[in-house]
């Protein structure tokens, strides 16, 4: 009879596993196995009891296991490399940490993604969530399609909806959301950034950053016949205005003035803009 392999807290089940493709090494395989609880234990950070002979994820030894605090890996999960789960983890919903990755009294669902030499501590992650590279996660809060890469350091920080943290950025206190990126060196502190924001230089400090409401004028040296009518919808809203196109330059969509010299768009070029009807009460120019 085989013995069983097993640390304090949790076993391997032998007659319970899978072989699974590296996701990123090329004609590698894995030999995974499923976790067993071997005893109730409480993961305190998360409020959370995992009782006796619970059935658990997948990991591909003891080595991707705290030897002394229990943490857990949840079904569906999996862990394998040398990737390592410590100090009261807990992971759930299909996430997979693998690579030199390392998570630190951190909770992981649905199904985020860590790797390479990535470390997480006392952090969540959730909701499509990736960090990789040499990132490290502390102490903050990252959901909804977002990423942290590169050699990028992210503290005390929410990243939401799609925003990326990477490069050599340095980012303390400070919240994303709506597809912001911060990247290059910029070191970044308590500030706010939305709508599309971007910072890839400088030291920043309790700013906001909405880069949607930034709207500028510009002179329009052009022939105003090259004024092409146009509509477009953008958030449920109807616009219409004029589309204005200069060789080896982006199209912009514009609104000219009374004076026909002057046009109307974002800065970050989002292309948005106001109706003629709210810009001089009237529908044609």
């Amino acid at each position: 009879m085989e013995q069983m392999i097993h640390n304090s807290y949790v076993a391997l089940l032998d007659q319970d596993k899978i072989t699974i493709k590296h996701p990123t090494i090329e004609n590698k395989k894995v030999t995974l196995y499923r976790t067993c609880a071997l005893k109730t234990f409480k993961l305190s950070a998360f409020g959370i009891v995992i009782e006796k002979n619970t059935v658990g994820g997948y990991v591909e030894g003891l080595h991707n296991l705290d030897p002394e605090a229990p943490s857990w890996v949840g079904h569906r999960s999996r862990v394998f490399d040398n990737a390592k789960i410590l100090h009261g983890s807990l992971l759930t919903d299909s996430c997979v940490v693998f690579g030199n990755a390392e998570i630190r009294a951190s909770r992981l669902k649905h199904y985020a993604r860590v790797l390479d030499h990535a470390t997480i501590i006392e952090s969540t992650l959730e909701n499509l969530v990736e960090v990789k590279d040499n990132a490290t996660v502390l102490k903050s809060k990252m959901i909804n399609s977002t990423m942290v890469f590169n050699n990028a350091s992210v503290q005390d920080s929410t990243l939401k909806m799609g925003s990326c943290v990477r490069g050599d950025a340095i980012v303390l206190n400070t919240t994303l959301t709506d597809t912001t990126q911060i990247g290059g060196e910029a070191k970044v502190v308590d500030c706010k950034l939305s709508n599309d924001a971007k910072l890839f230089d400088g030291k920043h400090e309790g700013q906001v950053f909405d880069e949607e409401q930034d709207l500028i004028y510009e002179t329009f040296d052009g022939n105003i016949n090259d004024l092409k009518p146009v509509s477009f919808n953008f958030s449920g809203i109807d616009y219409n205005g004029y589309a204005w196109h200069i060789p080896g330059k982006t199209r912009s969509l514009v609104y000219k003035d009374k004076a026909g010299r002057h046009i109307l768009k974002t800065r970050n070029s989002m292309n948005l803009s106001i109706t003629s009807k709210q810009l001089y009460n009237t529908d044609t120019f």
